[in-house]
């Protein structure tokens, strides 16, 4: 037996799982944010690879494995629906969001989902899809 989903279609962001949905705006609405231009924040970059590997936050790390970069981090991903934000500019790229200090959400699930009194309402209002 297959258990069978359903989906909601964010405009022009493409289908989410409205359980999944649900539990991202319950936890993005418990903080406040900012509206803010995206900004590059510190990063460690691994030497090797020149990976981008983790936000910088103060935390220690070993110097022969790891260099900091202060505009290292090169973009951030909407904590709802995952829309990249970043200081590029493209047709995918958000280059301004909602800033908590720490995480970020994009203009439109700001609209759609933090903003609002009523979250039912307004994912009642989107499209869903059963699979």
């Amino acid at each position: 037996m297959t258990v069978k989903k359903t989906y909601v279609i964010l405009p022009d962001k493409g289908e989410i799982e409205l359980d999944y949905l649900k539990e991202r705006v319950h936890w993005a609405k418990q903080d406040t944010y900012e509206r803010r231009k995206w900004f590059a924040r510190p990063a460690l970059i691994e030497r090797r690879g020149r990976v981008s590997s983790q936000l910088y936050t103060g935390q220690t790390f070993d110097e022969k494995y790891f260099s900091l970069e202060t505009d290292g981090w090169t973009h951030d991903h909407c904590e709802i629906c995952f829309t990249t934000l970043s200081g590029f500019s493209d047709d995918i790229t958000n280059r301004e969001g909602y800033f908590n200090g720490q995480v970020w959400i994009c203009q439109s699930c700001h609209s759609l989902f933090i903003k609002v009194e009523d979250i039912t309402t307004s994912i009642d209002r989107l499209e869903r899809i059963v699979k």
